[in-house]
């Protein structure tokens, strides 16, 4: 098993002035640049060029939670609306870089976005106690989306399974909800968690569609949701896990939160392999590129902080 070790590689600070808490941050389809929210709101970032940001969509939003590309690369969702009022989804079309679609009619923020591996579906969670899943095809970019009913607190992630065959949604409520995406029935909760649930994400490249969780309870752990099963429980935190990102291998885990700490777990076991101080602040959102050479973090203080992974030397595995 490989140990991976980060050495920074370019940095971006917001204003001080201007700066908000990063909640939206994701690779271009091409791996070359970065989007992410600004109080001026999403805008793009080549990883190598520390010149003023390129204004890549201006949104009348007050608050941008989420963003991210389909599979294709040909629509970006970002997720947002105005806290206690509106939950916004749009939808933007990467190569005319035109708003494609928008869909205002939650009552309160959408908090996250995820897409089926396959494309063609995208998933909303909502403040509102919902999650949103819409179809979005050629001609109809948004169709009116199903609402998938069961938790009773705000909902804060979404995933989908590398099969497309279920859906996961987690939140305020300490539960995982289990969807069956072909028929959007609620197939099982997992409430193993002891408080609010932040963050999901499936394991690539592996069989059995193992889904981590990370939560104010200072964990994060990683289930089996098809069988209902709790594989482990990574308790070497001291801080809220807000954000996790695996390797495009499926070898490690990355996780970040209220510590400001990246850790690098294995993914077979609870083992911390290693950890280091990306932020004096809370780490918000966690980003890894396609190739696995590249982890970004978003914190609340406006910095977002570029990441080179490379193998560690033999003396320090």
């Amino acid at each position: 098993m490989k140990t991976l070790i980060a050495f920074i590689l370019l940095t971006t600070v917001g204003c001080a002035v201007d700066a908000v808490p990063v909640t939206a941050l994701t690779f271009t389809p091409d791996g070359k640049q970065l989007v992410y929210n600004t109080a001026f709101g999403l805008v793009i970032r080549d990883l190598d060029d520390k010149a003023m940001p390129k204004s890549l969509l201006e949104l009348d939003w007050p608050k941008i939670t989420a963003a991210a590309f389909d599979p294709s690369g040909r629509w970006l969702a970002v997720a947002g609306g105005v806290p206690g009022e509106k939950g916004s989804v749009l939808l933007f079309d990467w190569q005319t870089k035109r708003i494609a679609a928008r869909w205002e009619e939650a009552a309160d923020l959408i908090t996250a976005v995820a897409w089926t591996h396959a494309g063609g579906k995208l998933a909303a969670a909502c403040h509102d106690q919902s999650v949103r899943v819409f179809v979005v095809g050629k001609d109809t970019p948004l169709t009116q989306p199903m609402t998938l009913s069961d938790h009773t607190r705000p909902v804060f992630a979404v995933a989908f399974s590398p099969d497309d065959k279920l859906l996961v949604s987690a939140g305020a409520d300490r539960t995982l909800k289990i969807w069956d995406t072909a028929t959007d029935k609620l197939e099982r909760t997992l409430a193993h968690h002891t408080d609010a649930v932040h963050c999901l994400a499936f394991r690539p490249q592996h069989t059995g569609n193992y889904c981590a969780s990370g939560g104010a309870d200072q964990t994060v752990r990683v289930w089996q949701p098809a069988i209902g099963r709790m594989v482990r429980i990574v308790r070497h935190h001291d801080g809220a896990v807000f954000a996790l990102a695996w390797h495009p291998q499926g070898d490690h885990l990355f996780s970040a939160g209220q510590e400001g700490l990246v850790r690098i777990i294995d993914a077979d076991s609870d083992r911390v392999l290693h950890s280091w101080q990306a932020s004096q602040d809370w780490i918000y959102r966690l980003a890894i590129s396609a190739d696995g050479n590249h982890l970004v973090t978003g914190a609340w203080n406006g910095d977002v902080k570029v990441w080179n992974l490379a193998e560690a030397p033999a003396s320090n595995r």
